[in-house]
């Protein structure tokens, strides 16, 4: 990818507001879960989340740190040569930075910390990324986010 690819994609990604988290679903011999969740990018290969310590994916990330976070371009189909990103790491809970960057993008989720709500920093490892049928690859995760 040239240098301007890689910028245009580093601000598409930084403009999304959602994408499906998958997580390895607990108890049930490595089966995955897949849900649309909100992000923030922290910067660092560090993608930051916000999810209820009774969520799904909460409770699989606690028992297993593998996820991926997929990101696309409307409309999503195999057919449509959308733009799209699967950003693969692991998952720990946040002990800073995440709150002010979360609160900033979306100022709703303020209320959601007195529902026990946790941040999260996704340190994304591997990012595969499709620009379109048959452009696609591994891109390094530092060069997007």
């Amino acid at each position: 990818m040239t240098g301007t690819e890689v910028s245009d994609l580093r601000e598409w990604v930084r403009g999304l507001r959602a994408g499906v988290l998958s997580t390895r679903l607990d108890g049930e011999g490595g089966l995955p879960f897949g849900s649309l969740v909100p992000f923030v990018v922290l910067g660092n290969a560090c993608v930051g989340l916000y999810l209820s310590p009774l969520a799904q994916h909460s409770k699989n990330l606690n028992a297993f740190a593998g996820a991926s976070l997929t990101l696309w371009d409307e409309p999503a189909s195999p057919s449509s040569g959308s733009r799209r990103i699967c950003l693969v790491g692991r998952a720990e809970v946040a002990t800073s930075g995440v709150d002010a960057p979360f609160k900033a993008k979306y100022p709703e989720t303020a209320a959601w910390k007195g529902l026990g709500f946790v941040h999260w920093s996704l340190r994304v490892e591997r990012a595969h990324v499709v620009r379109g049928f048959g452009s696609a690859g591994w891109i390094e995760p530092a060069d997007i986010l």
